[in-house]
């Protein structure tokens, strides 16, 4: 029996049968509105939407970063470097939504598109040269 990081937060590690780790678990129960879907116990879509990120930028919860609209074009969030040395999302970007639309996307999120990360720098120089990035956030 072996032992992997939580597809989740990819921070704790669960047994290889496991689906997610406690504090996932609990987190996914208590906000069972959210748009988790699993294939064979692994996170396979958070929301499945066309976001833009915009290069406004917007100072939250202590960092800085730039707005994200969603397909309504409404401000929803900011989208960060994440900055946690301990995973493989380091150095990406993590979306950190406001309080008014967490029951619909949750809080945090380490973003992917298409499958794959965003790197914090390629999406910094994209908002430099075009003023938006619009993506498709799975």
């Amino acid at each position: 029996m072996g032992y992997i990081k939580c597809p989740r937060c990819e921070l704790n590690y669960i047994k290889e049968e496991e689906k997610f780790c406690s504090c996932c678990l609990s987190e996914i129960n208590n906000k069972k509105d959210t748009n988790i879907q699993t294939i064979n116990g692994k996170v396979d879509k958070l929301f499945q939407e066309h976001f833009t990120f915009k290069n406004i930028i917007k100072y939250y919860r202590g960092k800085t970063g730039f707005v994200a609209l969603n397909s309504e074009n409404e401000e929803v969030g900011v989208v960060f470097m994440c900055d946690d040395r301990r995973t493989p999302a380091y150095a990406h970007c993590e979306l950190c939504i406001y309080s008014q639309y967490q029951n619909k996307y949750g809080e945090w999120h380490r973003i992917k598109s298409h499958g794959a990360r965003i790197e914090w720098e390629h999406l910094k120089n994209i908002l430099k040269t075009q003023g938006f990035y619009k993506l498709y956030i799975d």
